[in-house]
């Protein structure tokens, strides 16, 4: 008779030992429901990515658009005007023409065309950048985004200060540089304080050079 006592008693503290145990089971699995549903998400399900902190560069455009993109690095040793530079890359110099930009012509003294190139010089010169190449051009220099040590675009910098147009027939889907140009405009800075100053393209057509 005791012995059936304790085994009754036995039975009776599995039981609530069990109770306990599902209790806490079901409890951290709604939590961790609770969790994964409260986390946002893609359109697609997929959760997101943290958001960039108010001090990381958002990607270029280039970047963003093409990863593909090829890509070299190297120190700016030199700036010739306001849209070209040279890049020292390893053991090789190489030409770069900024895309998507077109600065006044330094060769033919187009006006503001000292104060594009001493703003591109204060940007780049010295520094450790990433070219982002799209192409070459006839002079056989590399054209390409030129991106900066804080991961900004050196590009839309220029334009944004109202030293550079949108060069639109070279780069007619950039929307960065078409707004950055539009908001230098309406703002009046670098030469947009100027009256009605002359796009380069045109003033190469007006002023023809062997070198560009």
């Amino acid at each position: 008779m005791l012995l059936k006592s304790r085994h009754g008693k036995a039975n009776s503290f599995l039981v609530v030992v069990m109770g306990i145990i599902v209790a806490v089971a079901t409890l951290l699995l709604q939590r961790a429901k609770n969790e994964q549903e409260s986390k946002p998400s893609t359109p697609n399900g997929e959760l997101s990515s943290p958001s960039r902190s108010a001090h990381e560069s958002a990607p270029s455009i280039a970047e963003h658009d093409n990863p593909q993109l090829k890509k070299i690095k190297g120190f700016v040793s030199y700036v010739q005007d306001g849209d070209s530079l040279i890049l020292r890359s390893g053991a090789e110099d190489k030409t770069i023409r900024l895309w998507g930009i077109d600065t006044p012509e330094g060769n033919t003294k187009q006006p503001y065309a000292e104060d594009a190139r001493a703003f591109t010089n204060e940007l780049c010169h010295r520094k450790h950048v990433t070219v982002l190449v799209h192409d070459r051009d006839r002079y056989h220099r590399f054209v390409g985004e030129v991106i900066l040590p804080d991961g900004s675009s050196a590009n839309e910098k220029i334009v944004s200060a109202g030293w550079a147009w949108h060069y639109q027939q070279h780069a007619p889907h950039a929307k960065n540089l078409a707004d950055a140009e539009r908001i230098a405009r309406q703002a009046k800075r670098g030469l947009w304080a100027g009256n009605n100053p002359v796009p380069p393209w045109e003033w190469r057509r007006q002023h023809p050079s062997h070198h560009r």
